[in-house]
C-alpha cells in the first residue's frame, strides 16, 4: 500500500471527525495485526487507531485457525472502547460485517451475504472473515480489538487447497480489480457509519445484518459448548447472538458463538 495514500485516508477521517482510521500503522509485513494492536492497546491508544499489514505472517480468524493472508488483501485490526457489556461484543462483529457487504455490493455491483457469525460469502464462497476479541476488567469492558481479513486482490490459487471449495477473493469471483487503498478508504467510512449505528441505533444494524444473511430462514447445524444442535435458525437477538428452534427437542436455544452449517432442505 502507498503510505501517502494511507496518510489521505486519516485525514478525511479527521475531517469527518470519524473514529475508526484517525490514526493507521502500516506494516509491510507483520505476524498479526491483532497482536500488534493489543500491544498498542498497552500504550494507550486512541480508538479507531488501526493497524494494517501487507503481509500477514501469522494472521488468525475463529477458532485458532490460520488466516492465510498474502499480499492483495486487506488485513486490519481496530482498537475500540466502546461502552458496552461483554455480552454485547459479538454485536460488534455483526456491524462490521454489513460494513464490508455494503462497499462491495456498491463497488462490485454483486452481492455478498452473511453467514453467522462472521463470515462474508460472495457465490457460495467465503471471502471475508471477522474476529472480535474483549479484555474484561473489574467494571466490565476494557477494550475490543476488530480484526477484518478481506480476501481482495490476489488470485485464488493462492489459497491452500483445502480451502479452494469453500473459500475465493473478490477479483477471482468478479474479474475487478480496484485499487486496494480505495477499497480501505470506502470501507473504514463505512465501518465508522456502522460504528455509530452500532452504539445509537442497533436496530438498524440489526435489520441490515437480517437483509445479507444466508442463514436465517435455514435448516442449520451449530457446533457450540462441545455439542451440536440441528434445526431452524430463526432470529438474531439484540446482543448479536442466533437463536435457534431445534427439531428434535421443539425448544428454541439461543447461541453466542459457535461453528454453523447450513444444511440441505428437509424432505
Amino acid at each position: 500500500m502507498n503510505n501517502n495514500k494511507l496518510i489521505k485516508i486519516c485525514e478525511e477521517i479527521t475531517r469527518q471527525k470519524s473514529i475508526i482510521g484517525c490514526k493507521i500503522y502500516f506494516h509491510e509485513t507483520l505476524e498479526s495485526t491483532m497482536t500488534e494492536a493489543k500491544n498498542l492497546v498497552k500504550s494507550k491508544s486512541e480508538e479507531g487507531t488501526t493497524v494494517i499489514a501487507e503481509i500477514q505472517t501469522n494472521g488468525r480468524g475463529r477458532l485458532g485457525r490460520n488466516w492465510i493472508s498474502p499480499k492483495g488483501g486487506i488485513w486490519m485490526s481496530i482498537i475500540l472502547y466502546p461502552n458496552i457489556t461483554p455480552e454485547e461484543v459479538s454485536l460488534i462483529t455483526l456491524a462490521a460485517a454489513t460494513a464490508v457487504c455494503t462497499v462491495i455490493e456498491q463497488l462490485y455491483n454483486v452481492y455478498p451475504c452473511l453467514k453467522w457469525p462472521n463470515d462474508i460469502i460472495l457465490n457460495g464462497k467465503k471471502i471475508c472473515g471477522i474476529l472480535t476479541e474483549g479484555s474484561i476488567g473489574p467494571d466490565g469492558l476494557d477494550y475490543a480489538i476488530l480484526g477484518i481479513g478481506l480476501n481482495l486482490n490476489f488470485d485464488n490459487s493462492n489459497l491452500p487447497e483445502e480451502i479452494k471449495n469453500l473459500a475465493s477473493t473478490v477479483i477471482s469471483e468478479t474479474g475487478i480489480n480496484f485499487e486496494t487503498e480505495e477499497v480501505l478508504r470506502l470501507l473504514l467510512l463505512e465501518l465508522n457509519k456502522a460504528y455509530k449505528s452500532f452504539l445509537f441505533d442497533r436496530e438498524k444494524i440489526l435489520r441490515l445484518w437480517e437483509s445479507y444473511s444466508t442463514t436465517l430462514g435455514q435448516n442449520v447445524s451449530v457446533v457450540f459448548d462441545n455439542r451440536t444442535i440441528t434445526g431452524t435458525a430463526l432470529r438474531i437477538t439484540g446482543e448479536g447472538h442466533l437463536v435457534v428452534f431445534v427439531d428434535e427437542t421443539g425448544e428454541e436455544i439461543e447461541v453466542d458463538s459457535g461453528e454453523v452449517s447450513i444444511r440441505p432442505p428437509m424432505k
